[in-house]
């Protein structure tokens, strides 16, 4: 009896399975641009199967089916217009009453790594987001810049006196009540709030607490932060990883140098300066009277004569030790420039 029972169970689900995958739809009809996607009609809705297995793939919930393009598909649902991706994710959700109202997909697609030169600051001296000549978000804030979390463009905004984050259809995200807010960084962005800084999720939740003097953004599980007038580095879980020690950490990159690598940061204890990794371990000895960054140490050698031989060097950092200017290389070694100069590689 058992065995029949099993047999049976076997036998209804692959039947069950075959009458799910033999479904005829009211209307079926291939999207010329993607051969993997068919849109179907069942009861009035519509959404999307596989071609070959003819599994659903976006679920048949949409009043209405609008343009496809650039692997995005305008959709009606509840009256309202959205944009979704071909996986059924939500790319702008269902607010406008009206397709025409949405933003033209050429124009979403480029918002997935739209410019921050998009964002700017009005005649009336408020900020928005415009482009390609459509505002996606009205001039109604102080002050706004971009950032992205999880593969979400977010944009960090300021209203009035406090900060808060908004999505590309201009929705409180995180709402406004920090006195300054940063981009998202390892999946938390730094915050401030009564004096103190400390780090938040995409969830407002203050994953580590705000109680710091100062802070940076995360960089490969790690941040520098500054408490009791010390600079030390914290992980994500907001556990001390390097002693609180430093007078002063300027990340690779907060000092004007933007081509930056990011896990490198030079460091001060009282008047000497040396380099430190983003885990806090020593890069070069703090040893330097001064210490600045090679901005261009990506795009080759530095080239030296000293009226004999010329000199290649793969420079990281331009420093002075002990009264003499040199240069450190990228083995980190120092080498003195008194009786060099510069050269040219075509002379």
């Amino acid at each position: 009896m058992r065995k029949k029972i099993i047999c049976l169970s076997i036998l209804f689900i692959y039947f069950g399975f075959a009458v799910m995958n033999s479904v005829e739809y009211d209307l079926e009809e291939p999207l010329k641009s993607n051969e993997k996607l068919v849109m179907v009609k069942l009861n009035e809705k519509y959404g999307f199967i596989n071609s070959d297995d003819r599994k659903v793939v976006i679920p048949i919930i949409y009043d209405e089916i609008g343009e496809f393009r650039h692997n995005l598909i305008k959709i009606k649902l509840n009256r309202n217009w959205g944009i979704i991706d071909t996986n059924g994710k939500e790319v702008y959700p269902s607010i406008c009453s009206d397709e025409d109202a949405l933003p033209d997909l050429n124009t979403i697609n480029c918002l997935k790594g739209f410019h921050s030169s998009d964002i700017y600051e009005d005649t009336n001296g408020r900020w928005g987001l415009s482009v390609d000549g459509k505002t996606i978000i009205p001039y109604i804030y102080r002050d706004m810049f971009r950032t992205i979390c999880d593969e979400e463009w977010l944009i960090v905004a300021k209203p009035n006196t406090k900060w808060g984050y908004i999505n590309l259809a201009n929705q409180v995200v995180i709402p406004f009540t920090y006195d300054e807010a940063y981009q998202f960084s390892d999946g938390v962005a730094m915050v401030k709030q009564n004096g103190k800084w400390g780090y938040i999720n995409r969830a407002n939740k203050k994953v580590i607490p705000l109680k710091y003097d100062d802070a940076s953004y995360f960089y490969k599980g790690y941040a520098y932060v500054k408490l009791d007038n010390k600079w030390g580095t914290i992980d994500k879980t907001g556990k001390r990883v390097v002693p609180f020690i430093y007078d002063e950490i300027v990340r690779y990159g907060d000092d004007g140098d933007y081509r930056s690598k990011g896990n490198l940061a030079k460091v001060r204890i009282g008047n000497k300066w040396g380099m430190i990794e983003a885990d806090g371990k020593l890069f070069i000895k703090i040893e330097f009277d001064n210490l600045n960054y090679y901005s261009g140490w990506d795009d080759g050698p530095i080239y030296y004569s000293d009226g004999s031989e010329m000199h290649i060097y793969n420079v990281l950092a331009f420093a002075t030790l002990n009264g003499v200017v040199g240069i450190i290389d990228i083995g980190r070694k120092f080498h003195s420039e008194d009786k060099w100069r510069k050269i040219d590689e075509q002379e």
